[in-house]
């Protein structure tokens, strides 16, 4: 029996550590070939599937981050 995983997958994770430190998305897709649109917008579905999958409450915004 196979169970859904409790995380990102590793590509997802890239994706939004990338976001997350400020690239917009024709530099991640400019700078990482391995790396297209559909993958961005894969790692953002994957993010909510999960957070709704594990009920999570919001985490606490790094400094400097506005809501």
């Amino acid at each position: 029996m196979n169970e859904e995983p409790n995380r990102l997958t590793p590509k997802s994770l890239q994706v939004l550590k990338l976001i997350a430190a400020g690239h917009s998305y024709a530099q991640i897709v400019d700078s990482h070939p391995e790396l297209n649109y559909h993958d961005i917008f894969f790692a953002a579905e994957e993010a909510v599937w999960l957070d709704e999958k594990l009920g999570s409450e919001p985490a606490a915004r790094p400094s400097g981050v506005s809501s």
